[in-house]
């Protein structure tokens, strides 16, 4: 198939097929005559990459694609350039409305926190962990650091999540498979049934007694322990508490965010609940 066929197809231009071909996404057959001769393979991946383009894919993104790599880093990308213009246009809005300048900078910068935070968080904590514990921590990084303990403890955190020791290799694509479901909106929902727990721990306790008695037997479990699920708990529990994660990041969360503090608080005390509540099933 000649590149004028192609083209008539496709609805590509001579331009787009040739930078494809000058990026090895395509290789054609080239006759004697030293024009492109363009199989149905060749066709067929020219248009997935046209498809892509359409979504404003890069070329480097659509390369794994086509490669039978996952997508994932496609939509962890657009989920966060989404993110950033639906804080943008929030913050505009609000601007707009009380033209105060002092409160949009105060705004911009707690934003620019969070963003450090979770940006830093997904590099540290590789499959997917750390953009679920990101997500969690979001609605807690609304306000910025002020007083010089909050930037020290901004200081802190940043220097620890710079510094964390690389996780298991061996078990990340186990946590990519375990973590990479949990969207914003299910983060979310994880979190207000965790913070609702926490604020009321007993009328928790009254209404799920039942699932609290499975739960503690499942954990208990041979079968849980063996499972992918149990591995990567008990990993994690492990390099949390061995990388400073437990006694470095978040007592430095604490200081930054009164309102993680305080939600860090009812935390506690709703754990010594369940604690009495899971040794009374045993």
């Amino acid at each position: 198939m000649t590149m004028h066929e192609v083209c008539a197809r496709l609805g590509l231009t001579k331009k787009a097929v040739r930078y494809y071909v000058g990026e090895g996404l395509i290789a054609p057959r080239r006759l004697e005559n030293g024009y492109a001769d363009f199989s149905e393979a060749d066709c067929e991946t020219l248009e997935r990459i046209a498809l892509l383009r359409r979504l404003d894919l890069p070329l480097c993104e659509i390369r794994v694609i086509l490669a039978g790599g996952s997508a994932e880093a496609a939509l962890n990308r657009l989920g966060k350039q989404i993110a950033r213009e639906q804080a943008a246009l929030r913050l505009l809005s609000g601007f707009s409305e009380t033209r105060d300048y002092a409160s949009l900078k105060r705004a911009l910068t707690a934003e620019e926190q969070r963003r450090t935070i979770a940006e830093r968080l997904e590099s540290a904590f590789p499959g997917g962990f750390g953009r679920v514990v990101a997500l969690m921590f979001a609605p807690y990084l609304t306000q910025p650091a002020e007083t010089a303990d909050q930037q020290s403890a901004l200081g802190e955190i940043i220097a620890f999540l710079d510094n964390v020791p690389a996780m298991d290799p061996a078990l990340i694509d186990e946590m990519q498979r375990t973590f990479a479901p949990i969207d914003a909106e299910t983060a979310e929902k994880m979190r207000r049934a965790k913070e609702s727990a926490a604020t009321d721990p007993q009328n928790w306790l009254e209404e799920n007694e039942e699932l609290v008695r499975q739960y503690a037997a499942f954990k208990q479990s041979a079968a849980y322990r063996a499972s992918p699920a149990g591995k990567i708990e008990d990993y994690l529990r492990a390099f949390c508490q061995e990388s400073g994660y437990n006694d470095v990041f978040i007592p430095a969360l604490r200081r930054l965010s009164p309102a993680y503090d305080a939600y860090q608080r009812r935390l506690i005390s709703a754990n010594d609940a369940f604690s009495r509540a899971l040794q009374s099933t045993d």
